[in-house]
């Protein structure tokens, strides 16, 4: 039998200790006296000045690089080999648990073919700098040719000493040039996001040549020739065309043969969806049977720049309030589709009331949270769904002779299948509608399609509401506080009633955004309900605008009142603090000293160390 001294110091534990450090006897004098705190508190505000000088560094090498290897023949072949793959596995149909497995082992080649191009393998320009983007080299030799005035040169230059300080910072953007299955990684934006609309396009683009022979190509290319007489509509309407739109240069170029643009005379050249749009209306065509094509998503770090009513921080209580009005006139209230102004949330609710009418097969749930949610709402059991699709493989795919001769094995089998990333929703009301016939309960044979048709949720006390309703009642109660200027003697943190019809409205909209998120699964490998998919996407990029707002808002409303920024202290030192080796006293310039029980930490002038 073992005690308890058998299950201590096994393992290693770390903590986190805070403490408060405070001037001892002349210290505060000193420091006071050579202005480190006031140099410290600049350096400070610089930073977030040269973070973005460094954004800017950085997205003129993603150009170049990309440049570079468009420009190169071994890179061409390597791409159109690689993109012709998961283009023939992508437009398969029925797709086989095999397939699925080589398409994100594609994937996965094409990620590390992208991230090659960043290391150089095919210019050595490019190698020397990828390798100085993480180092003090870029802060001392390369960041100044980027500033946009002397005063940014000059902030720079207060960091040529100072290069640590932007360890943190470099690792974040490490992770833009990763070949791993991360959001934040170009190669993941290029192909696990953009490839797959690219050719869900092209098959949309197929079909209109195939079957409306009469559909304005020529017209559409006039067009865009107005705005810039180098681009080739063709160049990009083909399986090798993606090969054009790895930059953001070539992304904004699709996005424009797709969307058009407005001259700086006010005059609109027409894109190819509104001349989709057109087509529809005067040849009384369904959306259903030719849907518009869906933008691509712009490159990491393009797609940084924020909307108007999200700001850096709010300077006040009045910003805040003039940027959920903001919000509220740009994008719930007076949403642009089609040259009508409309109210999203009433859009969405409209669209997903048709959802049983698509193609129920081609329509995915993920297989996360969300699926365990709806369960909660639909059977008040987190479960139940889960149970459904296990009833669901016992009975329909499983080989019970398998079963019988290897248990382990099937289980493992029916755990995988079980843990797919997705579900369509025919198959989840197949499931559910067998799981209620064998347990003789009619009130649990209810479809996905119409949970989503509902569009209702419920609150933290199982009460249901409607989720469009909601959006209203919550606005029509604020909508006094954003038309009206806050008063200067108020301090809205306070105001508790204020606050909470803030939080109210901004919860209403962040419910809208939860309840249609289930329906847009990572990676769909399936053939996809295109029309479905597009339309929701469109409505998904208005609505997750309130994701910055909604953190801002919140970080701003909770903090407290007499907060003062927290800045990092150096003491003229980059490496201040940086480890207790007595070798390394002077370079540190810190000590620890001790009398009896008491601690003081001995920071050094480093004109005496």
């Amino acid at each position: 039998m073992k005690n308890l001294n058998d299950f201590t110091n096994l393992y290693s534990l770390s903590k986190t200790l805070r403490f408060e450090l405070k001037p001892i006897g002349e210290t505060a004098a000193n420091i006071q006296k050579k202005g480190l705190l006031q140099e410290d508190e600049e350096r400070a505000k610089d930073y977030q000045v040269v973070k973005k000088i460094i954004d800017r560094y950085h997205k003129s090498f993603i150009e170049e690089a990309f440049e570079s290897a468009l420009d190169n023949k071994q890179f061409q072949k390597l791409w159109k080999k690689q993109v012709q793959n998961f283009c023939e596995l992508y437009y398969k149909t029925s797709k086989e648990e095999q397939d699925k497995t080589e398409l994100d082992t594609i994937s996965k080649s094409m990620r590390k073919l992208i991230v090659s191009v960043f290391k150089g393998d095919y210019d050595e320009k490019i190698k020397t700098k990828f390798k100085n983007l993480f180092g003090k080299e870029l802060i001392k030799e390369e960041i100044e040719k980027f500033c946009e005035n002397e005063d940014e040169k000059k902030q720079v230059s207060n960091f040529k000493d100072f290069t640590t300080y932007f360890k943190g910072f470099h690792e974040n953007r490490k992770n833009m040039y990763s070949d791993e299955e991360k959001s934040t990684a170009i190669s993941y934006r290029i192909v696990n996001e953009n490839l797959p609309k690219f050719l869900d396009n092209l098959k949309t683009i197929n079909s209109i040549k195939k079957n409306y022979k009469d559909f304005s190509w020529d017209k559409l290319q006039k067009e865009i020739k107005k705005i810039d007489k180098k681009i080739n509509i063709d160049d990009y309407f083909s399986i090798e065309g993606f090969i054009f739109c790895l930059n953001q240069r070539g992304i904004d170029t699709y996005n424009l043969i797709l969307g058009g643009k407005s001259l700086e005379d006010g005059t609109k050249i027409q894109g190819l969806n509104e001349f989709i749009n057109l087509y529809r209306q005067q040849k009384n065509i369904e959306r259903k049977q030719l849907p518009n094509l869906k933008a691509l998503f712009k490159q990491i770090l393009s797609d940084r720049e924020k909307k108007s009513f999200v700001p850096e921080a709010f300077r006040s209580d009045q910003h805040l309030l003039k940027s959920i009005l903001e919000f509220s006139n740009e994008a719930i209230f007076k949403w642009e589709n089609d040259q009508k102004k409309k109210n999203i949330v009433e859009e969405i609710k409209k669209f997903l009331s048709n959802t049983k009418n698509n193609e129920l097969d081609k329509i995915y749930v993920a297989n996360d949270l969300s699926l365990t949610n709806i369960s909660s709402y639909l059977f008040e059991d987190w479960s139940f769904i889960k149970r459904s699709l296990s009833h669901y493989y016992d009975e329909t795919i499983g080989d019970k002779t398998k079963k019988e001769k290897s248990p382990t094995k099937y289980e493992e089998q029916k755990e995988k299948w079980l843990k797919q990333k997705y579900f369509s929703v025919e198959l989840l009301n197949k499931a559910i509608a067998l799981y209620a016939k064998f347990l003789g309960e009619k009130k649990y044979n209810v479809s996905i399609d119409s949970y989503f048709s509902e569009f209702s949720w419920k609150d933290e006390t199982r009460n249901k509401f409607n989720l469009l309703e909601k959006v209203k009642s919550t606005y029509q109660e604020l909508k006094p506080l954003l038309n009206n200027e806050y008063p200067t003697n108020k301090n809205l943190k306070a105001e508790k009633d204020d606050v909470e019809k803030i939080k109210n409205f901004l919860d209403s909209i962040k419910a809208v955004q939860l309840f249609i998120k289930p329906l847009l699964p990572k990676n769909i490998q399936d053939e996809k309900d295109n029309d479905f998919y597009n339309e929701l996407e469109e409505y998904w990029e208005v609505i997750n605008q309130i994701t910055p707002l909604y953190n801002k808002v919140r970080n701003y409303l909770t903090g407290k009142v007499y907060s003062e920024e927290k800045f990092k202290l150096n003491f003229e030192n980059a490496t201040l603090l940086d480890g207790w080796d007595e070798n390394k006293e002077r370079d540190n310039l810190c000590v620890i000293l001790r009398d009896k029980e008491t601690f003081y930490l001995g920071i050094m002038n480093k004109e005496h160390n």
